[in-house]
């Protein structure tokens, strides 16, 4: 990809974060296909991550997708926290500097944008095995290689 469609995406993300949220249909689905416990950790996630999260599942079911694949689309991103808003997520893709360590304390705003770019996975797993969620939805989300479907989960959301 070219620096300037690379641009031209990237403008495309932030256009989408600003403005995007669930519409009803998008809400009900995710209701119906997640346990309760794990339809309250999508709850927790922003407006907008709710949305991506239910573009992407939409995505995956296009493919005849399973449940435990769309789960993962709804929660993917879990793990980034309310406070990790759009001036945090410009800079870290604009300078995402080297992963820091995930089991140490972060200090600094910035050092805890670090973390929360790199080991959003890995937390969003965690809320997810914390509200009983399965190890299949918790392998896609990590990113684990060889796990079934993530090659399609991962370019579904990568398309944004």
């Amino acid at each position: 990809m070219t620096s300037f469609q690379d641009l031209q995406r990237r403008v495309r993300q932030v256009l989408y974060y600003l403005w995007v949220r669930p519409d009803p249909d998008d809400l009900r689905r995710a209701a119906l296909l997640l346990p309760p416990a794990l339809y309250g950790v999508f709850l927790q996630m922003t407006p907008a991550d709710q949305a991506h999260g239910a573009r992407v599942a939409r995505r995956l079911a296009r493919l005849s997708a399973p449940d435990h694949v769309l789960a993962a689309a709804y929660l993917h991103d879990a793990g980034k926290p309310p406070g990790y808003g759009l001036w945090w997520r410009c800079l870290m893709v604009a300078f995402p500097g080297d992963p820091p360590d995930p089991d140490r304390s972060a200090r600094s705003p910035l050092a805890r944008a670090r973390q929360t770019y790199h080991h959003h996975a890995r937390h969003a797993a965690e809320a997810i095995a914390g509200a009983g969620g399965s190890v299949e939805v918790i392998a896609l989300v990590e990113g684990i290689r060889g796990t079934p479907w993530l090659a399609e989960f991962e370019h579904a959301d990568d398309e944004g």
